[in-house]
């Protein structure tokens, strides 16, 4: 984390939670992110199938996205660049699954890793 700098021109207001389908432990997860993320006034999207895990509002490819967040394995991060048709907002890939190549933040860390995302330098544009 300390290799990559992340700036915004304002705050982070809302995030894409994705998550392992069929898996009952990484969508708990997500429960908890979205809980941890609600906290700091940050509004939270998740996938139509997905509903339930206290999100604002579902997923649709014309909905703003600051940051992902993404609780799975390498498939589920993979998933994440098939939900937008342009440009990819920065992906929290928190692991999940088997390999974890792609996926290098432990689930255990997610305070200390979301508020670096949530207070990264933000400058004025």
């Amino acid at each position: 984390p300390q290799s990559v700098k992340l700036q915004y021109s304002r705050s982070p207001k809302q995030a894409l939670i994705v998550c392992r389908r069929f898996d009952d432990e990484a969508v708990q997860e997500s429960k908890t992110l979205a809980k941890f993320l609600k906290t700091h006034n940050v509004s939270v999207v998740c996938e139509s199938w997905n509903a339930g895990i206290g999100e604002d509002s579902t997923f649709a490819k014309d909905t703003p996205i600051d940051f992902v967040v993404c609780v799975g394995g390498d498939g589920t991060f993979l998933t994440v660049s098939q939900l937008f048709q342009g440009a990819v907002p920065v992906v929290v890939a928190f692991a999940k699954g088997s390999l974890g190549f792609l996926t290098n933040f432990d689930v255990s860390e997610h305070q200390s890793i979301l508020d670096t995302v949530l207070n990264a330098h933000i400058t004025p544009m």
